[in-house]
C-alpha cells in the first residue's frame, strides 16, 4: 500500500515501482530538492508524493510503510546502521527493505591509479558485505541477505570515465580527501598508471561491485536480537515439554 523510493534521485525507479505495484502509493524521498523537482515533473509516471528528507530522519509514523526500496544510496551515508534503524522504525510487519549499493571493489582500477598520483584518497570507501549484514541485524531487521555481483565497464579514453563520474555525481565523499586543488604532476602520474591497465583490446576497465540486499520487518512477537549478541524472548513464548 505504501512504498518509499529512498534516495529517489530523478524518480526513474519510482516509475518501475508504480508499474510493479499499481495499487500502491509510491513516495519519492531524497535529500536534494533539485532531484525531487525533476521527479515531480516526469511525464512517464511521477510519484504520488515527493518529500525532501534525510534517510536517517524519515518523516513517517512508526510501522506505516510496507516497502522501502533504495538504489545506490547507502554508500553515501556515514552510518548504514542509522539508515537501517530508521527504515526498521517505519516498516510494518511483514514489510521489506530492498536496496543496492556499491561495494569495496568498485572503481578499484581508479583507486590503484590514484595511489600512484599522491598519498590522499581520491575514491570514497564503500561498505563491505559483512558490515552491511551486521548493520541490518543490529537495526532489528530479519532474515538479511546481501548478494554480490560485478560489472566491468570499458572505456576508450580515461576522459570518458571521468566525464561519466561527473555526470552521475559520483564524487569523492571521503572525509580524508584533499580539500585543495590536485596538482598537474599528480594528475599525470594517475593517468599514466591507469593507461598501464589497458586490456588486450586496448580498453580501460572500470569495475563496479554491486551489492544487493534484502531484509524484512520482523514479527513483533519474534525474538529481538540486541547489542552484545543477546536475543530477548518474551516469557509467554516459552513452553513446557
Amino acid at each position: 500500500r505504501h512504498v518509499i523510493d529512498l534516495g529517489a534521485g530523478t524518480g526513474k525507479a519510482g516509475v518501475v515501482l508504480q508499474a510493479r505495484f499499481p495499487e500502491a502509493r509510491v513516495i519519492a524521498v531524497d535529500l536534494v530538492p533539485a532531484m525531487l523537482d525533476t521527479a515531480r515533473r516526469r511525464d512517464d509516471g511521477p510519484p504520488h508524493a515527493v518529500i525532501c528528507a534525510d534517510a536517517t530522519r524519515l518523516p513517517f509514523a512508526d510501522h506505516s510503510i510496507d516497502m522501502v526500496f533504495s538504489s545506490l544510496m547507502v554508500h553515501w551515508c556515514a552510518s548504514p546502521l542509522a539508515v537501517f534503524s530508521e527504515i526498521r522504525r517505519v516498516l510494518r510487519f511483514p514489510g521489506v527493505l530492498s536496496f543496492s549499493t556499491l561495494g569495496p571493489a568498485s572503481f578499484g582500477e581508479l583507486r590503484e591509479a590514484w595511489a600512484q598520483g599522491d598519498d590522499t584518497p581520491h575514491v570514497m570507501p564503500f561498505p563491505e558485505p559483512p558490515a552491511l549484514v551486521d548493520a541490518l541485524v543490529q537495526a532489528g531487521l530479519a532474515e538479511p541477505v546481501v548478494d554480490t555481483d560485478r560489472l566491468t565497464i570499458r572505456y576508450r579514453e580515461l576522459s570518458q570515465l571521468l566525464a561519466d563520474l561527473r555526470a552521475t555525481g559520483t564524487a569523492n565523499a571521503s572525509m580524508a580527501r584533499r580539500r585543495g586543488l590536485t596538482g598537474r604532476g599528480a594528475w599525470a602520474r594517475m593517468r599514466a598508471a591507469y593507461e598501464n591497465q589497458r586490456d588486450g583490446e586496448g580498453s580501460l576497465p572500470a569495475t563496479l561491485e554491486i551489492l544487493c540486499g534484502q531484509a524484512w520487518a520482523p514479527d513483533p512477537d519474534a525474538p529481538r536480537r540486541r547489542g552484545g549478541g543477546e536475543a530477548s524472548i518474551p516469557l509467554h513464548q516459552l513452553g513446557r515439554r
